[in-house]
């Protein structure tokens, strides 16, 4: 089979590369999957990259210890092991792969049953491919700590990339007033996916607008603790997704403090792969949640795909066609 294969940290079109490998056979616990599309997260250009250096301590250290990246595919099962209950061949099939190993960008993966789900008769493979881990992270960061006040004011920043259209669905869908910070350019779609309120980063600083709002859900964070909680309603939430290493240190350890010694929650979000896949379906079935993808690839072009992703030049979830 092919795959895009990597043996070092680097520039996607300097270690990457279109290989042809042994097809997966799967264990008894795992399907195998023939993949018919994968979409671009963060986390693919960071792990391929090997920055932040810190999560080199998942996919290995000095290099990548898992030949093929990739954590969102959709396709068929072709192959069940013996111990696999809820699936057959066939069956089509999406998930986040970041608990079964990674290795989406092939034309055949293995997943274990708890990293798939069936996918509703009414999505495609690139919509099916995009929804799992921006869609879940999206879900957490929003409803992890307390259901959604009809009325709540959120501030969604990197609202334009792969969470923040499905964050600002979801957060309409309860009832809530939303502000989406990203740069003019997008302002197109995230007006159109509901936003109620536009602010271009370039030109206005949110942490300095004296504005303080009820759940912040920052998918790009550069700032710290301090200043996310300057921003908060008295019992306000913060739900950071990553960013720089420095604003995650800051959030997950002062942040700690502020949520131990105020009403405010100030942390990380605790990313559950696949949990919430039921939950989102429902709101894609009720149309109420739509999958916004930018731009569409062949395989041969997955590097394009992951430049585009890491210069931040989307608007929606990047897909690449297998």
């Amino acid at each position: 089979m092919k795959a895009i294969t990597y043996k070092n940290y680097g520039e996607p079109k300097d270690v990457l590369s279109l290989q042809d490998i042994p097809t997966p056979s799967p264990k008894e616990d795992e399907v195998l999957i023939e993949v018919k599309a994968v979409s671009i997260n963060s986390w693919d250009w960071d792990f391929v990259r090997g920055i932040p250096k810190l999560y080199r301590l998942i996919t290995g250290v000095p290099k990548p210890k898992y030949l093929v990246p990739g954590i969102d595919a959709a396709g068929i099962i072709s192959k069940v092991g013996s111990q696999v209950s809820r699936f057959k061949e066939g069956d089509k099939v999406f998930g986040d792969l970041s608990e079964s190993g990674f290795a989406a960008f092939a034309e055949f993966t293995t997943a274990k049953e708890k990293s798939i789900t069936i996918m509703p008769s009414k999505m495609s493979f690139e919509e099916a491919a995009s929804l799992s881990h921006a869609g879940n992270l999206a879900y957490q960061g929003l409803l992890a700590h307390r259901p959604i006040r009809k009325g709540d004011q959120i501030l969604i920043n990197g609202a334009g990339g792969c969470v923040g259209p499905f964050a600002i669905q979801i957060a309409k869908h309860y009832g809530a007033e939303v502000t989406a910070i990203d740069s003019a350019e997008k302002f197109d779609i995230l007006n159109a996916l509901g936003a109620d309120h536009t602010i271009d980063y370039k030109s206005q600083n949110f942490s300095k607008n004296k504005l303080k709002y009820d759940l912040i859900l920052d998918c790009i964070g550069t700032r710290s603790a301090g200043t996310y909680a300057k921003s908060l309603k008295q019992d306000g939430i913060l739900s950071l997704s990553g960013g720089k290493i420095s604003s995650m240190l800051s959030v997950g350890i002062v942040g700690r403090l502020f949520s131990l010694f105020s009403k405010k929650k100030i942390g990380m979000i605790m990313h559950r792969a696949n949990q919430n896949n039921e939950d989102l379906i429902e709101l894609f079935n009720q149309e109420k949640l739509k999958v916004v993808i930018d731009e569409k690839f062949p395989f041969e072009k997955l590097p394009d795909a992951l430049l585009k992703q890491g210069e931040g030049r989307l608007k929606g979830k990047l897909v690449v066609q297998v």
